[in-house]
């Protein structure tokens, strides 16, 4: 496989299999060591990562972005993928998407009802993030899934294809590496607002009082 000869991915594997080896104490703190890991490998200006312990039809129980964004906005994807009425036929599409592979969104959804939804609307285009992306969806074998979406700010144009196939080769080591180490959340550690959410992943990440 030539993206394997590609040294920011052989890197890049390198480097979550050290996150395998080695987890975070937290489940939120190993979503964001793999999605920094997988955006500096791919040059993607965003990378995010969401849990959903349900099944990809079910609401998302843990929300990771890559990069400079606010802690809000995992609060406000994990709000989108609680699916309302009018977002049913989208979390459908992702249902039946095959696992373990990379697509782009315009294979999965329309740009008009793309641009219709709250993931639009609501997330992505107040943050820029309008641009061409890719998405992966993989299965546990308890059930429980995790969604990887791979994007570019909107005047960056279509993600090239040999960009694609790396995305590919990332993604299936970051679920394998997911699908080890991920454990489940109690309820109160979900409950937390944004900013004391971030505080505790610091604490649990080893950060002291200075750093945090």
């Amino acid at each position: 496989m030539k993206e394997m000869e590609n040294a920011n991915v052989v890197r890049a594997i390198y480097r979550l299999g050290q996150v395998c080896g080695n987890p975070p104490a937290c489940g939120s703190a190993l979503l964001r060591s793999m999605i920094d890991i997988a955006a500096e490998a791919l040059g993607m200006d965003y990378v995010s990562a969401a849990v959903f312990e349900r099944g990809v039809e079910g609401s998302a129980s843990a929300v990771q972005v890559s990069g400079a964004w606010p802690a809000e906005a995992c609060q406000r994807i994990t709000e989108v993928t609680r699916w309302d009425l009018k977002e049913r036929p989208l979390a459908a599409k992702l249902a039946a998407l095959d696992r373990n592979m990379v697509f782009r969104r315009s294979d999965i959804i329309e740009e008009r009802a793309f641009k219709s939804s709250r993931l639009f609307m609501e997330v992505l285009s107040p943050m820029r993030l309008t641009g061409d992306c890719l998405v992966a969806l993989f299965h546990r074998a308890d059930g429980a899934e995790l969604m990887l979406t791979f994007q570019r700010l909107d005047e960056k144009g279509v993600v090239p294809e040999d960009v694609v196939r790396k995305a590919q080769a990332v993604a299936s080591f970051m679920a394998q590496c997911w699908a080890s180490s991920w454990r489940a959340e109690p309820g109160w550690m979900k409950a937390l607002k944004p900013q004391s959410r971030r505080v505790l992943d610091d604490v649990l990440g080893g950060y002291d009082d200075d750093q945090i």
